[in-house]
């Protein structure tokens, strides 16, 4: 567990100690496994999404992660995601409930889990074979 503040690390130790909160022991390899994907997203795409918001005129200072290559999967989620994005913040102001939200943004949720499946799906076989 990783906490970034001392507020934070008081609460969740009360909380144990007052059994409210159950803490199980994670492998060192499972938790890297875990924030894999937030990882991709946030590193390795950066500079994918910077390109993209430079040429609707943009201007966003470099980053250390630019020049990071990505394949046409991971491109084709990550303009999906930035839709689902664009898509959610145009519709809450609008809808402001949850069900509704939700049976709006179905659409273009469910296209950005299905390029999201395709795209792990390439990365085991790529894996698999060494690539």
């Amino acid at each position: 567990m990783v906490t970034r503040s001392q507020l934070a690390e008081d609460l969740i130790k009360e909380g144990i100690n007052k059994k409210e909160l159950t803490v199980d022991h994670l492998d060192f390899n499972q938790l890297l496994s875990s924030q894999q994907g937030s990882f991709n997203h946030r590193q390795k795409a950066l500079g994918y999404r910077v390109r993209l918001a430079e040429k609707k005129g943009l201007s966003i200072p470099p980053k250390r992660h630019d020049q990071e290559k990505i394949s046409l999967d991971f491109k084709l989620v990550q303009k999906q995601r930035m839709v689902v994005r664009k898509q959610s913040l145009l519709q809450w102001p609008i809808t402001k409930d949850s069900h509704l939200f939700d049976e709006v943004m179905l659409g273009t949720r469910d296209k950005l889990q299905k390029r999201t499946k395709i795209n792990h799906y390439i990365r085991a076989i790529k894996r698999r074979l060494g690539v």
